[in-house]
């Protein structure tokens, strides 16, 4: 996967990085919901002023962690929660995971058929 951001070269999501690098500056406090591994908090976070994010996947959230453990330099002005947002009426509901399983990118709240769930 990092191998699409080689060279100072991004390809993937190659538009999110363009608008994040034309609305985001030092005055910017950017809240990433979904933040998964951590691929556009770590662009973001060298731009803004404080960068959010928010994961409910625990194994995707383990490796944000850890991808952010990498790159101290951001910590300061990073913080990340292993937290999900949901609608009031499913706040302390179980979380149903998307059919890409914990960790992968299509993990989500609200999957049709749950796989599993998180607790």
């Amino acid at each position: 996967f990092w191998t699409h951001f080689r060279d100072g070269r991004v390809g993937w999501e190659p538009d999110t990085f363009r608008v994040f690098s034309t609305y985001i500056n030092k005055e910017t406090v950017v809240i990433d919901f979904g933040t998964w591994i951590g691929v556009t908090m770590l662009y973001h976070a060298q731009l803004s002023k404080r960068s959010i994010g928010l994961e409910a996947d625990p194994v995707a959230f383990a490796t944000v962690e850890h991808n952010f453990a990498l790159n101290p330099h951001l910590l300061s002005n990073v913080e990340l929660a292993n937290v999900a947002v949901v609608a009031p009426q499913h706040a302390g509901e179980p979380l149903p995971m998307g059919s890409g399983g914990a960790g992968d990118s299509e993990s989500r709240f609200g999957a049709d058929e749950a796989v599993d769930t998180w607790s």
